[in-house]
């Protein structure tokens, strides 16, 4: 048993010293693999030369970009000590501004105290207080006195003026006519009889009644058909054999007082009435016999077609009114026997009925949508 012990204790040891030289034999190895691993890691000469023209145009690429910066810097520099500068220099020009102005601000105060105590002086040397306040209420007097026979003559010249224009308007009426081209008349020569203003609102009135009728008229016969957006309307009355006809359509994108005030300034121009209506064949006479105010006239109306052998003649009443949905523009025969007795044969007397309302149109939530124009044209016995 001792023996068999001493054996056991034999083969420990020699394991022992087996395990010792295998740590002395693996610890070498791992010295040369991380040796190996070092030498791997580290650039070869070759590589090194490789990588030295990539480091060198870093190196360029650094050294430019810092150029430009110090480039940038410096300019910046010499900007903000330029604006420096002058700031500077206005700073100095307003504090010498200031200095004049207090200098010359110093001599008109001495010189208006200098004035106002000599003034004093030979006042209070002359007059007393008492006085001096007695000659100024009376000048206070004088003064709104004057103010008030100021205003009075301010009124008489206005006043004035208003009736010199009214009398010019009335001599240079007869003088306006525009003519291209009608054959000469002995009718244009015709005086005519001016209405006065009651007789020229009775004209209105009757008028308007009757453009009313046709307007509330709820028995009015349409063809159903439109052309470039223009609807038709039209009634017929038996017992004056008249023709009424209307054509109605709407301009979203207008306005309705610019396209109102358009046309009332076109049936007075005659060069442009004739523009737009007439071809350029036809010759027209526009004569302008009596204007009572802004918005109601009397003129003369000539044209000659190039396919007829005779003037057509209209002596019209044009006036304007505004209405609850618009506007409305109005031209109508009226009789005047010293003209029609002056017509020579080849001129014909016609009678013309023609009326435009200008209604406003709004949208859903009650803001103005643009204009609807419905121009209705009378076909008969139309002069008043």
């Amino acid at each position: 048993m001792e023996r068999a012990f001493l054996e056991a204790f034999a083969d420990i040891s020699e394991l022992d010293d087996v395990s010792a030289r295998n740590k002395e034999q693996s610890c070498p190895r791992s010295y040369e693999i991380d040796s190996t691993s070092l030498r791997l890691a580290m650039p070869t000469q070759v590589d090194r030369e490789e990588m030295a023209p990539n480091m060198m145009h870093l190196a360029t690429f650094k050294n430019a970009t810092e150029a430009k910066r110090a480039k940038r810097s410096a300019i910046e520099k010499k900007s903000r000590q330029r604006r420096k500068n002058v700031f500077k220099c206005m700073r100095e020009e307003v504090k010498q501004l200031e200095n004049v102005y207090a200098d010359m601000s110093k001599r008109m105060n001495s010189e208006s105290s200098s004035g106002l105590s000599k003034s004093l002086g030979n006042s209070s040397g002359g007059a007393s207080m008492d006085e001096l306040q007695q000659k100024y209420e009376q000048l206070s007097f004088v003064a709104l006195a004057l103010e008030e026979t100021g205003l009075f003559f301010d009124g008489y010249c206005k006043s004035t003026t208003v009736f010199q224009r009214y009398s010019r308007s009335v001599l240079e009426d007869r003088r306006a006519v525009w003519d291209s081209g009608v054959p000469p008349s002995l009718s244009f020569a015709a005086k005519f009889h001016r209405f006065s203003a009651s007789e020229c609102y009775a004209f209105v009135r009757k008028t308007y009644e009757e453009i009313q009728k046709f307007t509330e008229c709820e028995i009015v016969e349409s063809t159903r058909s439109s052309f470039m957006g223009w609807t038709d309307q039209h009634k017929y009355y038996r017992n004056t054999q008249t023709l009424l006809f209307a054509f109605t359509k709407q301009f979203p994108s207008e306005n309705v007082e610019n396209l109102f005030t358009k046309t009332w300034n076109l049936f007075l121009d005659g060069h442009q009435l004739e523009k737009m209506v007439f071809d350029s064949s036809t010759r027209t006479r526009l004569e302008v016999l009596q204007v009572l105010n802004d918005d109601l006239c009397i003129v003369r109306r000539d044209y000659r077609p190039s396919r007829l052998q005779i003037t057509l003649t209209s002596v019209q009443i044009m006036f304007r009114l505004q209405t609850r949905t618009g506007y409305t523009f109005c031209r109508r025969t009226i009789s005047s026997p010293e003209i029609e007795n002056a017509l020579e044969p080849h001129e014909h007397l016609v009678d013309t009925f023609h009326w435009v309302h200008f209604n406003r149109l709004y949208d859903e939530y009650d803001n103005p949508a643009g204009c609807e124009v419905v121009h209705v044209c009378c076909a008969g016995k139309a002069p008043l």
